[in-house]
């Protein structure tokens, strides 16, 4: 897989309240871009205090994985969320989220998930994991609210998924809030 990540804090800030991950325990890798609520270091600290949750419990199952995150953030201000597990040896993509995250892809098969309405550690009551087949070549997207949708990778999708990433924070990052954005291109090998 090629992966590649950009993230920034608030204009006026100095600290990212968004925050990301890519956990790699083959065959799989997990990925996570997650959003405190909010910006500055109480967004900061949801997202950090998450996302130690998840590195220590990286081997759960998603849903699990967002229940116990959820609980592990409750003493902050939350958070939003979306984790992404690719298994290179079924080719298969799972994904769950919560919250104003979102997930684009530009793959042989539609992959739409819809995160659950909410705040992770305000007690989430539902979690639904969507699973997609994966070819060679397929890109998706992780990102936050601090990114506008309307990003278009026509221009620089031939380009490395760190330049990608770049692209997509640097032309279409929203000034006010934290931006985050993953890019993931899958390769089987």
């Amino acid at each position: 897989m090629d992966i590649g990540t950009a993230e920034r804090p608030a204009d006026g800030e100095t600290v990212c309240g968004d925050a990301h991950l890519i956990l790699e325990r083959k065959p799989r890798t997990l990925i996570l871009v997650a959003d405190g609520l909010g910006h500055g270091p109480h967004a900061a600290l949801a997202a950090s205090t998450l996302c130690k949750y998840v590195e220590e419990h990286v081997e759960e199952p998603l849903e699990m994985l967002l229940r116990g995150a959820d609980r592990a953030v409750a003493s902050t201000r939350g958070a939003a969320v979306m984790l992404a597990r690719v298994d290179a040896q079924t080719a298969t993509l799972d994904v769950a989220g919560v919250g104003n995250v979102a997930l684009r892809s530009w793959s042989k098969e539609k992959i739409q998930p819809l995160p659950a309405r909410g705040v992770l550690g305000r007690g989430i009551r539902h979690v639904r994991i969507f699973r997609y087949g994966l070819v060679h070549g397929d890109m998706f997207a992780l990102y936050t609210d601090g990114i506008s949708g309307s990003f278009d990778i026509e221009q620089v999708k031939h380009q490395s998924a760190t330049m990608i990433a770049r692209s997509v924070l640097e032309g279409y990052r929203k000034s006010h809030d934290d931006a985050t954005c993953v890019v993931v291109r899958y390769l089987d090998r």
